[in-house]
């Protein structure tokens, strides 16, 4: 009967040096046979990483395709981080997983349901600073309509780049003005204002 040819050796991997313990084996030429690369590497070279960047500081993440096709922020960890902003009224703000501005405030008309009971920034400023009222915004929440980012960065809540949007359409079009424009084109109606 023969030797054992099986044994165990410590050998780094060729890519990334890391020891780890391997099961040899000997070919009847009497050479080892060990699989020169650790799991990670080897997984690495058959699912390549992609490559993530933060949407705020351009830094750069290598991440799998999974859980990239998973990541629900623009913003890497560092920059989720930083982002608690204080208002024009000296209150913090910070960023939820989609990149929008929310506060935890008890009994506001616009807060979500539930325990966490958030809201939105974009909101809150429409509610507080819109033309047309409060109890309207409130209205035109409960009926669908949306407020779309002009220059489609999620946490500048300047009233200036914030529009109203009627449901079904956002955020590709129709705004009120445009609304306002057709509905004066085809004579249902005249709209103040345009």
């Amino acid at each position: 009967m023969g030797g054992d040819y099986r044994t165990w050796k410590v050998v780094p991997c060729i890519d990334c040096g890391m020891e780890r313990r391997v099961f040899t084996s000997r070919t009847s030429a009497g050479h080892q046979r060990w699989i020169p690369r650790c799991r990670k590497c080897a997984m690495a070279i058959i699912h390549p990483p992609a490559i993530f960047r933060c949407a705020q500081c351009g830094k750069e993440k290598r991440m799998s395709p999974a859980d990239l096709r998973t990541k629900k922020t623009p913003f890497c960890q560092e920059c989720r981080g930083q982002k608690s902003q204080l208002d024009t009224n000296g209150i913090h703000w910070t960023m939820n997983t989609g990149g929008y501005m929310v506060r935890r405030i008890r009994g506001h008309p616009l807060a979500s349901k539930g325990r966490g009971q958030l809201v939105l920034q974009h909101w809150s400023i429409m509610y507080d600073q819109s033309p047309i009222g409060p109890k309207a915004i409130i209205e035109l929440r409960h009926r669908g309509f949306s407020i779309h980012h002009k220059n489609a960065v999620r946490h500048d809540n300047r009233i200036e780049n914030l529009e109203l949007r009627a449901p079904g359409m956002h955020p590709s079009g129709w705004s009120i003005e445009r609304m306002a424009i057709l509905v004066n084109s085809i004579g249902l109606g005249r709209c103040p204002g345009h």
